[in-house]
């Protein structure tokens, strides 16, 4: 059961840059677990040889759930590579579309920040004042949703190990 567990788990495909460094830090405690797995087969081994060698009767199941045990060590070692790999490959990825996000997320604020900067000349009639009102509350939500997708990107980047870049027009508006 540990075996395929771990098998399954290590299967998954990464879509976040958050269950990026979730199964990261997985592979880590599966590679420093082996020494404990391989406690557990000997003390296995050493049972069914007890067994082999007392004419115990084994049927064709166990004979074949230990065999397919035992090759398990070497299955769980080619898929932790073959996960480096796709940890290595998603990481590539992420990082791309980190960084394509984050350029859209500058060009984003520096047209609201070309929106604030015409908002003053706009609306200087008294009469406008319902209509500045809500165009002032949809510049704020523009605001807060770009300053969230910061915050994300920031995040990201933490666990990228990257210095965190600040959008420069978000800072100024």
């Amino acid at each position: 059961e540990e075996f395929e567990s771990i098998q399954t788990e290590l299967l998954k495909v990464p879509q976040t840059p958050e269950e990026l460094a979730k199964m990261k830090k997985y592979l880590e405690k599966v590679n420093e677990s082996v020494q404990t797995r391989q406690k557990k087969m000997s003390v296995s081994n050493e049972r069914f040889q007890f067994l082999e060698t007392n004419h115990f009767e084994i049927t064709n199941e166990e004979c074949e759930l230990r065999y397919t045990t035992l090759q398990m060590p070497q299955r769980i070692s080619a898929l932790m590579d073959e996960t480096e790999r796709t940890l290595s490959v998603e990481r590539i990825r992420m990082i791309r579309e980190l960084r394509s996000n984050q350029r859209k997320l500058e060009n984003d604020a520096q047209l609201i920040s070309e929106e604030v900067s015409t908002f003053y000349f706009k609306y200087t009639d008294l009469d406008m004042t319902i209509e500045a009102y809500d165009q002032v509350n949809e510049l704020y939500g523009k605001l807060q949703k770009l300053k969230s997708e910061q915050d994300t990107f920031n995040q990201h980047e933490k666990l990228f190990d990257f210095e965190q870049a600040q959008c420069n027009p978000l800072q100024k508006t």
